[in-house]
């Protein structure tokens, strides 16, 4: 079960260089790179998940994310 949380979304802009893997910060692996729009996707290999657990935490992260999204939509909705 997913609750979500009371944090609003904060949109990051520019992207840092660094990205945190298991508690420290490496610099990522770029394999892939694509663009659409205004945006650019970069695609880390040491950023890929490698256990079950990495995964359901990544689901589970999407999740609460997704929720505040919403969450922050609805607030400005309704004042």
């Amino acid at each position: 079960m997913v609750v979500h949380r009371s944090v609003l979304h904060k949109h990051v802009t520019g992207g840092g260089s660094k990205m945190k893997t298991a508690g420290k910060f490496d610099e990522p692996i770029i394999v892939e790179t694509y663009q659409y729009g205004d945006t650019t996707v970069r695609i880390a290999s040491n950023a890929f998940v490698k256990t079950p657990e990495e995964k359901e935490k990544v689901i589970r992260d999407m999740h609460m994310a997704g929720w505040t999204i919403l969450e922050e939509i609805y607030q400005k909705q309704t004042g």
